[in-house]
């Protein structure tokens, strides 16, 4: 793994950037891995933590946890679940692609983001066109 890569996903977790993120397409067996994770920072009374949704054919699964372990977390799932990740994160969206021979990642498009509702209004008035 990418040592920019590496402190991408430090960046959005040790350091509470993330907005939102999604890991999807499983690398190995359906059965075992969720179809799809979602990532969302919420702040509980124990604190601020990172909310995972694991969304599997029959359930979903949450799974709340502290910036270092969600770090980690999503470390391990990046390198060794799942192919796709998109990054939610102040300054720009971030899609990732990995695979056993290669991680590619690229910025999808810079964003200024003042606050989330107001840029959910946003994208909420282009899809009415």
């Amino acid at each position: 793994m990418s040592d920019a890569l590496r402190g991408l996903l430090e960046h959005a977790f040790i350091n509470r950037a993330l907005i939102s993120g999604t890991f999807s397409s499983p690398k190995g067996n359906l059965d075992d891995l969720a179809k799809k994770i979602t990532v969302k920072p919420i702040k509980t009374k124990a604190g601020y933590v990172f909310q995972f949704e694991k969304f599997y054919p029959t359930r979903v699964l949450h799974e709340n946890l502290k910036p270092p372990v969600a770090f980690e977390k999503a470390l391990a799932l990046v390198r060794d679940s799942y192919r796709q990740t998109v990054l939610f994160l102040p300054e720009a969206d971030y899609h990732i692609l990995s695979s056993p021979t290669f991680d590619r990642f690229w910025r999808k498009r810079e964003k200024i983001r003042k606050n989330n509702a107001e840029t959910r209004m946003k994208s909420l008035k282009i899809l009415d066109f």
